[in-house]
């Protein structure tokens, strides 16, 4: 059982190293060019109210994917710019389909949006979300490359230390295993 912990627990860091190596590449090529960044179809976003709580937590990450229009179902969260506010992003979950666009809602809001979600203003799907990354992301998207690179130098150094660790542990858990097991066999 130990040994499937471990497994899980070497899974998840590396899935959240890729995850933070992945948002701080899409918010300094972001920052560098200005426009939207998607990789493989995907964007990582952080929540900046409070109008989806508690469902997505202020400063949490989301992670946008570039889905159909027309795949779009109620109770989607999707991410969309309105026409009047041109410079932010709103994720929103969607209560309601019309020919003319998507209805939505902040879980946390009393009213619907004002008008509709057209097909130009939507961004994408929601697919992944947590508030475990929302700390790395706002520092990589509010500082400058200098401290970036030494925050992602602290970064691999402090899992390279940890992958030593581990690995010293385990060989002094196995050397104090092996007398026991000599002393059965005898």
């Amino acid at each position: 059982m130990k040994k499937f912990w471990s497994i899980v627990g070497t899974i998840f860091l590396i899935f959240s190293i890729i995850v933070l190596i992945f948002c701080i590449y899409v918010a300094v090529r972001t920052k560098q060019t200005g426009q939207d960044m998607y990789i493989l179809g995907y964007k990582p976003y952080m929540i900046s109210t409070g109008s989806m709580e508690p469902t997505l937590k202020v400063r949490g990450l989301v992670v946008i994917k570039e889905i159909p229009y027309e795949n779009i179902k109620v109770d989607d969260i999707i991410s969309f710019v309105p026409e009047e506010m041109p410079d932010k992003s709103v994720c929103h979950r969607v209560v309601e389909i019309t020919d003319e666009g998507f209805v939505t809602k902040g879980d946390n809001n009393f009213k619907n949006d004002m008008g509709l979600v057209t097909k130009d203003e939507y961004k994408g799907k929601l697919v992944f979300h947590s508030n475990i990354y929302a700390n790395a992301y706002y520092v990589v998207t509010d500082s400058n490359p200098i401290v970036l690179v030494v925050l992602f130098s602290v970064l691999i150094i402090g899992i390279v230390l940890a992958v030593v660790a581990i690995r010293i542990l385990r060989k002094e858990k196995e050397l104090e295993e092996e007398p026991k097991k000599e002393k059965k066999s005898e």
